[in-house]
């Protein structure tokens, strides 16, 4: 079956000395259109501005080698470095594979920013299909936590506001719905208010605000190593009726109310229904990795490594 899901590395060396002052995710963007567009022009139309506003790639921005850090400062002629290309689609992921790996196609070199990069070799890291992740979770136990660490800025747009901050409803809850886009697949319906009312951040570390400019706008997006815990239970899920009730007979937020009801009664059907919920969970943790995390993700935020 073919891949839906791509990683590439693209192990490179500055063939000139250089000065990196600020995040290269735009320029690795740049350079990953680019040469889509010499193998298949057409796709690569489609993928700037992304159809129906659902990018079907992701990238990082230029890395240091041996090391998840951006590079920056001043880069040495014959200095390495390091950039990740992911493809979300069938499609994609084959046009990555012509543009970067096949040998008759792969370049000698590329070009970032103006400056020429030697490339040593590109190879996948890692293949595989919605399909194959979805069955690969229903197989394993439910996990309890798991640490994300956000390698670049990442930030959410929350009502019109731009939101660096890892909270749970925002991570998975965007997670869920790029998940839902791009594998065609549902999850739970009572996955959101399980993130609300069972997924907690357990320990930060590291944890620092960033600001870069990205297509002339500026941004604020945060980094650092984030652990989530999936609680056994929730003191702050309504176990009586009457406090469903008193919300949801007045006020705006009376879906959300609603959606915690029918948690709990879900809930009230055994461990079974936990179990599942804390998979796709998971899954949408190990989903990450691919897709990224928020905002901006095709120009370099929000790349994501789990352990």
């Amino acid at each position: 079956m073919p891949a839906d899901l791509g990683v590439l590395i693209c192990q490179l060396r500055a063939a000139s000395p250089l000065h990196i002052q600020r995040h290269m995710g735009e320029a690795m963007q740049q350079l990953f259109l680019s040469r889509i567009s010499g193998v298949d022009p057409a796709l690569a139309k489609t993928l700037d501005p992304p159809a129906n506003n659902v990018s079907l790639y992701s990238v990082s921005g230029l890395h240091q080698p041996e090391f998840r850090a951006p590079l920056l400062g001043d880069v040495q002629a014959g200095e390495a470095a390091w950039i990740r290309f992911v493809g979300l689609n069938q499609t994609v992921v084959a046009a990555m594979d012509m543009a970067f790996v096949n040998e008759q196609s792969r370049p000698a070199g590329v070009e970032i920013d103006k400056n020429f990069w030697i490339l040593e070799s590109a190879y996948w890291e890692g293949q595989t299909n919605y399909q194959t992740l979805a069955a690969d979770h229903q197989r394993q136990a439910p996990p309890r936590e798991f640490q994300m660490d956000f390698l670049t800025p990442t930030t959410f747009k929350v009502k019109g506001v731009d939101m660096p901050l890892p909270i749970p409803a925002h991570v998975f809850g965007g997670l869920e719905r790029r998940w839902r886009e791009l594998s065609g697949m549902a999850l739970p319906r009572a996955l959101n208010p399980f993130l609300d009312y069972f997924v907690a951040v357990e320990e930060v570390h590291r944890v620092n605000t960033v600001h870069l400019r990205l297509q002339a706008d500026h941004q604020t997006g945060f980094t650092g190593q984030v652990t989530f815990k999936i609680k056994p239970t929730s003191e702050q899920l309504p176990k009586d009726v009457r406090q469903y009730e008193k919300f949801t007979s007045t006020g705006r937020e009376a879906y959300r109310y609603q959606d915690a009801y029918e948690l709990n009664e879900l809930l009230k059907s055994g461990q079974q229904a936990r179990a599942d919920l804390a998979r796709a969970v998971g899954l949408l943790a190990d989903v990450a990795q691919y897709v990224g995390v928020g905002r901006k993700t095709a120009m370099g935020m929000g790349f994501v490594v789990v352990s």
